[in-house]
C-alpha cells in the first residue's frame, strides 16, 4: 500500500476511542469538517475499500466497491443527483421521444480526455458501439444497452441514441460509470487492454498508480473544468490525491482510521461504526437505494409454484427481530423498494408479521398435517425450503428466521456459499430461495431478479413501466407493480442494508450521486 502501513494496521487495531461525536442529520453532502474553515491545499484523502476487482475500466464494473473510485477517472453525459433529478454533464442538455426509444443529446465543445483529443458525437457513437459490442464482459452496461440498435450523429455536438423497445432506465444507465465516456481512440480496445487501463477519459482523476487488492490512487486533472451543472465545483477538485486501499477486515480498516491514517472507511461492520463515529466520524443515514434485502425465489422450485408458501413466508418472520442485532446497518423492510429509494412505496400493511394468518393460510392450502418434529407435510412432503446466502449478516439474519418460521411449521435449511458459487447454483436450479440484495435506483433492480417469471401481469409491468419517462407516471406504475409483487408474495423483503460509508472530522463535502458513489471533485480536507 502506498498510504497506509499494514504493520501500523495491527498496531491500532485496537485504538481507544477519542472525543465524542457530534452528530446531526446527515445527508448526501455534509459541510461537517474539523476544528479550521480553510481547507488543505492540494490535500491527499486515503479510503479503506473492501474489495478491489483487479480491473481499471468502469464500464466492466460490477462491484458496489469498485463504482467508487471508477466515477472519478470517467464522467458521464448527465448527473442525477441524491434526489433523482437529473441535470446536465458531457452533455448540455437532451431530449426524449414519447415512448423512450429516442435520446438526443446535445453535447459540450469544451471536454478533452487524457489523450487530448476532444469530445463529439462521433465518440458517443464510438463508445456505445463498442459497449454493445463487448456484450457480457461488461455486463452492467449490457442491461442499459439490450436493445440498443445505434448512434446517429447528426452534427459534431448532436447525437441520437436509439433503441428497438422502450427503455426509460436509459437516462439512468448514461449518469452511470458503466456508461463513462472514453475517447474515441480508446473506446474499442480489447477488454484486456481496457482492464490494464489503456483508455483515456476526461475524469476529474486519473489513476496514477494501481496495485491490485492493495490501492488504488487517483491524481487530480488539473485542467477538469466540465463537472456536472448541479455541483457546486466544477473544475479541478480540491483535493491533489484520493488513495483507496484494499481493506477486507473491518477491524483493521477501523483501527486504522482511529489512528488518524484513514479518512474514509467503507465496510465498517456493527461494532466499528460506534466506535468511529464516538470519534467525531460522520454516517450517512440514508442508504443506497436498492431492492430491499431478502429472498429471492427460484421459480422451478417448491416455493415458486405453491403461492401460499411464499405468502407464509412474507408473514411469517418479523423483521425488528431479524434485525435486532444490526441497528447500524440493517433495519426492517417496509416495501418491495428500500426507503432511500425513489420509487419506493410503503407497504408495511402487506410486509408485515402475522403469524396466525401464516398458519391458516398453510392449513387452507393443504399444509393441515404436522410431523413429530414440528414440521408440516402435505402429500407426503415436508414443508423444508432451502436458502442459500453470501451477504453480509445474513447468517445470522437467516439463523434469526429460522426459529421464526419452525413455529409455524416451516424448516429453513441453510446454506452458506461464496459469491463465486452463486452463478453456478443459480444455473443449476439447486435451492429454493437465495438472500440478496440489488443496488441502483431504478425499477429495473426488480425486473432483473423476476425477468424469469413467467406470471403475464409481471412482464406488463416490466414493459410498461420501461416505456414512460415522465417519472410521476412512470412512479404510478411502479407503485401497482411492487403493490402486486407484495400481494402475490413474489419477493419476500426482510431488511434495508445501509452500506454508505463514514468520514472523519476533517473531512467537508462529502456529496454523493443518486446510486450513493461518492462525487471526490466536491471534497474537502479541512486543517
Amino acid at each position: 500500500m502506498t498510504s497506509v502501513s499494514k504493520h501500523v494496521y495491527r498496531a491500532v487495531g485496537a485504538v481507544a476511542v477519542i472525543g465524542t461525536a457530534v452528530l446531526g442529520t446527515v445527508s448526501c453532502s455534509s459541510n461537517s469538517a474539523g476544528t479550521s474553515t480553510e481547507p488543505v491545499v492540494d490535500g491527499n484523502l486515503k479510503a479503506a475499500i473492501q474489495a478491489d476487482p483487479g480491473c481499471q475500466d468502469p464500464h466492466q464494473f460490477s462491484l458496489r466497491m469498485a463504482m467508487q473510485w471508477g466515477r472519478q477517472i470517467v464522467d458521464s453525459l448527465v448527473y442525477e443527483n441524491s434526489e433523482g433529478k437529473f441535470s446536465p454533464w458531457l452533455a448540455s442538455s437532451w431530449s426524449v421521444n414519447d415512448n423512450a426509444t429516442e435520446f438526443t443529446f446535445k453535447l459540450r465543445d469544451d471536454v478533452k480526455f487524457s489523450d487530448g483529443t476532444v469530445l463529439s458525437a462521433d465518440v458517443v457513437k464510438a463508445n456505445f458501439d463498442a459497449l454493445k459490442a463487448q456484450g457480457g464482459t461488461a455486463a452492467v452496461a449490457a442491461t442499459y444497452l439490450a436493445s440498443y440498435t445505434g448512434t446517429d450523429v447528426v452534427d459534431k455536438s448532436t447525437a441520437v441514441i436509439k433503441f428497438s423497445q422502450p427503455n426509460a432506465q436509459f437516462l439512468y444507465g448514461a449518469s452511470s460509470p458503466n456508461l463513462g465516456i472514453y475517447s474515441g481512440a480508446t473506446a474499442s480496445l480489447n477488454p484486456k487492454d481496457l482492464c490494464a487501463g489503456k483508455f483515456a477519459s476526461s475524469g476529474a482523476f486519473a489513476v496514477s498508480d494501481y496495485a491490485p487488492n492493495d490501492h488504488i490512487t487517483l491524481t487530480r486533472n488539473d485542467a477538469y473544468a466540465w463537472g456536472p451543472d448541479a455541483l457546486e465545483n466544477k473544475k479541478a477538485p480540491y483535493l491533489k490525491t484520493l488513495t483507496f486501499n484494499v481493506i477486507p477486515d473491518s477491524a483493521t480498516a477501523v483501527g486504522a482510521a482511529g489512528g488518524g491514517q484513514l479518512d474514509v472507511v467503507w465496510g465498517a461492520d456493527e461494532q466499528g461504526i460506534p466506535t468511529l463515529e464516538a470519534a467525531g466520524w460522520q454516517n450517512s443515514p440514508k442508504p443506497e437505494p436498492a431492492l430491499s434485502a431478502g429472498w429471492i425465489i427460484n421459480w422451478n422450485s417448491l416455493v415458486g409454484k405453491d403461492p401460499a408458501i411464499r405468502q407464509a413466508l412474507m408473514l411469517g418472520v418479523d423483521r425488528n427481530f431479524l434485525v435486532k442485532p444490526f441497528p447500524n446497518t440493517m433495519k426492517p423492510a417496509t416495501g418491495i423498494l428500500n426507503s432511500a429509494h425513489p420509487f419506493y412505496r410503503d407497504q408495511s400493511t402487506q410486509v408485515t408479521f402475522d403469524q396466525k394468518k401464516a398458519i391458516d393460510i398453510l392449513e387452507k392450502a393443504g399444509w393441515s398435517e404436522v410431523g413429530s418434529d414440528g414440521i408440516r407435510v402435505k402429500d407426503g412432503q415436508r414443508l423444508s425450503i432451502n436458502t442459500i446466502f453470501y451477504t453480509p449478516g445474513s447468517q445470522q439474519v437467516m439463523e434469526l428466521a429460522k426459529q421464526q418460521l419452525a413455529q409455524i411449521g416451516l424448516e429453513l435449511t441453510l446454506t452458506p456459499i461464496t459469491a463465486n458459487e452463486e452463478a453456478a447454483r443459480m444455473s443449476s436450479g439447486n435451492f429454493d430461495m437465495r438472500v440478496s440484495w440489488f443496488t441502483g435506483p431504478e425499477p429495473t433492480v426488480i425486473a432483473n431478479v423476476l425477468n424469469t417469471s413467467k406470471d403475464p401481469k409481471v412482464q406488463a409491468y416490466i414493459g410498461q413501466q420501461a416505456s414512460v419517462s415522465d417519472f410521476d407516471r412512470r412512479a404510478a406504475i411502479v407503485g401497482d407493480f411492487t403493490n402486486y409483487i407484495a400481494d402475490q408474495a413474489l419477493l419476500i423483503p426482510l431488511w434495508e442494508q445501509n452500506a454508505t460509508p463514514l468520514w472523519g472530522p476533517k473531512v467537508a463535502n462529502m456529496t454523493r450521486d443518486v446510486s450513493g458513489l461518492v462525487m471526490a471533485s466536491q471534497i474537502k480536507l479541512m486543517n
